[in-house]
């Protein structure tokens, strides 16, 4: 179950009920760079907003049906928005990367190489395998189903 707080053709971003999860679901490609920052800068008040209620919230990013984005995205994002999720209190990062070959490698360049400090990013193949090892993140004794 999640509550959808933003949803057009290329993203969803939604709040998992069953842990604390903002999922970022991406399909196609996103209209312009500025459709692409819009994006991220909601998701980024989003887990503001929710990481006072929940210290340990982790994301999801499900770019399994995404396209590629531009190279000054990717900058973008490796730059600046990683960077800002870590500020701001995010710790674990699960990543489904695009099923399409020419994407992927386009959209591993956003965390290839990334380092940041106890932010810990992980890929995965798989939703499931992805929220199983964010739910092995969490630092609380709290039980999710």
């Amino acid at each position: 179950m999640k509550t959808v707080f933003y949803k057009d053709d290329y993203s969803t971003l939604s709040i998992s009920q069953l842990m604390p999860c903002l999922i970022q679901k991406y399909k196609g490609t996103a209209h312009s760079s500025e459709h692409y920052r819009k994006i991220q800068d909601i998701s980024l008040i989003l887990v503001s907003e929710k990481l006072k209620q929940h210290k340990n919230l982790t994301m999801l990013v499900d770019s399994s049906e995404a396209s590629s984005i531009t190279l000054e995205d990717i900058e973008y994002h490796r730059n600046k928005v990683v960077p800002a999720f870590y500020k701001r209190g995010l710790r674990n990062i699960a990543y489904i990367p695009p099923l399409k070959k020419i994407s992927r490698i386009i959209f591993d360049e956003v965390f290839c190489d990334l380092q940041i400090d106890n932010l810990f990013i992980q890929q995965f193949n798989s939703t499931i395998d992805a929220e199983k090892w964010l739910k092995s993140q969490l630092k609380d004794n709290i039980k999710y189903n």
